[in-house]
């Protein structure tokens, strides 16, 4: 299944890679808590890999990007991997998942990667990008990275439900931003989007 998705990505030249990660992923799981202990290598690869994958072209225009609260390395590990040329800079807060972030980056050679241990709020963001999955509400990503709002940063989020979404930005109201949605087409039958949003 990965191996035609990555296909159908025009990708599969990272498969090697991107299959060392997973069994990376699997193996470190039982030592902390990266995802559902319960979760199956297929579910693994369908919700999480290939969800981090499909909408990999909105970053394609974009030399460096920082992902917020990268836990094990989704979307952030995957985007170092298939965008070799691009710097990618991970946030953790964890020290236990920095120190897994950074057996990934030596075990795969990810010279394009940069792991900062330390709250998202304390980071002054240098890149062009940020994004971020399964982290915060967007009011919540604006409020923590308001240097990086005001500076017309650019905000490329991996989102779930349509009706969700729309929540989260009528909480953004008193920060006038300018978002666009785009529905990210699957075969797992979750609903997820893309918002791309910035300052007015």
């Amino acid at each position: 299944m990965l191996e035609k998705i990555l296909r159908d990505l025009n990708l599969f030249h990272y498969l090697d890679k991107i299959e060392n990660y997973i069994e990376h992923l699997i193996l470190k799981n039982r030592e902390i808590n990266l995802f559902s202990r319960k979760i199956t290598k297929e579910v693994l690869i369908k919700e999480h890999i290939v969800d981090c994958l499909l909408p990999y072209s909105y970053f394609a225009n974009y030399n460096s990007i920082t992902d917020l609260g990268t836990g094990g390395g989704l979307p952030g590990v995957l985007l170092a991997i298939i965008f070799p040329d691009k710097n990618i800079t991970l946030i953790e807060k964890s020290p236990k998942k920095v120190l897994f972030l950074e057996e990934i980056k030596k075990s795969l050679n990810l010279k394009n990667v940069q792991i900062i241990l330390n709250n998202v709020e304390n980071i002054d963001i240098k890149s062009q990008v940020v994004t971020c999955r399964a982290f915060k509400s967007i009011y919540e990503i604006i409020s923590l990275t308001k240097k990086f709002f005001n500076s017309n940063g650019i905000y490329i989020l991996y989102k779930g439900r349509i009706e969700k979404i729309k929540e989260e930005i009528s909480e953004c109201k008193k920060i006038n931003i300018e978002y666009n949605i785009y529905k990210i087409e699957n075969d797992f039958g979750k609903e997820r989007h893309i918002v791309i949003c910035r300052k007015c």
